[in-house]
Parts: C-alpha cells; structure tokens; sequence
C-alpha cells in the first residue's frame, strides 16, 4: 500500500505489513549477503528503515523461512551469513523430499485439484487410483511445487478430455508426468 505524507510516498512493504503477524521467506538462501546482513539487524533490533526512509520503523513479526538448499555448505562456503542462520533456527525442520514420502501424494494431488479447479472456475476433476500409482511412482525433484504446476499442467491439457464422472485416468496424463520440463532460456 501507499501512503502520501507531505510530499513523499511511503511505501509499505511485507516486513510492515505482517507487524503482529508472520512473514515467509522462501528460498531464504537466495537473498545477497546485504540483504541477509539488513535482515539480520531486522531481527535483532525488531525495527527496520523503509528503502529511503530515515526514521526506524518498530515491527513485532514472526520469521519462518526455507531453503532447498544446503544451507550449512552455503555458509562454508562464504555465500550464507551464519549468525542470521542461527537466528533464523529457532525451530528448525527438515522435510523430507516427496520421493521419500510417495503416501502424501495422493492427498497432495486432491488437494491440488481442488485448489486449481476453483481458482480456475472448472467442474471438481478427480484422479483415478491407477493415475494415482502413475503420479506416486514419479520422483518429483521439484517436491510439491512441480507436483502442484504438473496437476495444473494436467488439468490444462485434460478440461476439454475429461469424462463425465470426472475421473482422470492415467491414459490421459502426459507421457512425462514427472519430468522437470525445460524453461524459457534452458534451451
């Protein structure tokens, strides 16, 4: 959001608007080292300055953050603070990757459907159990992320194909299903 005092414009950015409440950072490994050194005296004096800004802004959030990536390497090797690491891991979990949990992918899968079913307006699809076994035996190194964009992917593919009840069978999902599809500039 906006605001005008006087003649400047502030910005409210996500530290702001989550003061009481929770932030997410994903990908948190990412941020550059003067961005991990900002957000650490963040944390630490619970009060940041807007882009610009010369009056400290006090804020009461809560961090959770993740990574995909070895973090701990990362710091070995320079390219994450480990101070703001330890700040950060308060409560730390580690998740397992998909492939080590096939059971959570049939409710993931539900869970998906009905998520981009309704976000897309279309009739409520359902996955057959053979579909099911197809999607399960998959390794999804994108874990839920490249199920979720592959259900999506399906359901593009299969609205106009689906058969009465609903069922999709595993005659109609895609021959690379799992597969982590090239993107725009990995050619």
């Amino acid at each position: 959001s906006r605001e005008k005092a006087g003649n400047l414009r502030i910005e409210v950015g996500a530290l702001e608007r989550a003061h009481g409440g929770t932030l997410y950072l994903s990908e948190v490994a990412t941020l550059p080292l003067p961005a991990q050194a900002a957000l650490l005296r963040t944390l630490v004096e619970n009060k940041f300055n807007r882009v610009g800004g010369a009056v400290a802004v006090p804020i009461d959030v809560r961090i959770v953050s993740s990574s995909s990536q070895n973090v701990a390497q990362l710091i070995e090797e320079g390219q994450f603070r480990s101070d703001l690491f330890h700040r950060l891991s308060i409560v730390p979990l580690h998740l397992s990757p998909l492939k080590e949990r096939r059971e959570d992918v049939p409710p993931l899968v539900q869970m998906f459907l009905e998520q981009i079913c309704r976000m897309h307006n279309l009739r409520t699809l359902s996955v057959g159990e053979d579909a099911v076994a197809v999607l399960q035996a998959q390794d999804w190194p994108g874990n839920a992320r490249q199920l979720r964009n592959s259900i999506e992917r399906l359901l593009i593919l299969v609205k106009d194909q689906a058969p009465p009840d609903g069922i999709i069978t595993a005659a109609l999902l895609p021959s690379d299903i799992g597969e982590v599809l090239p993107t725009v500039g990995d050619t």
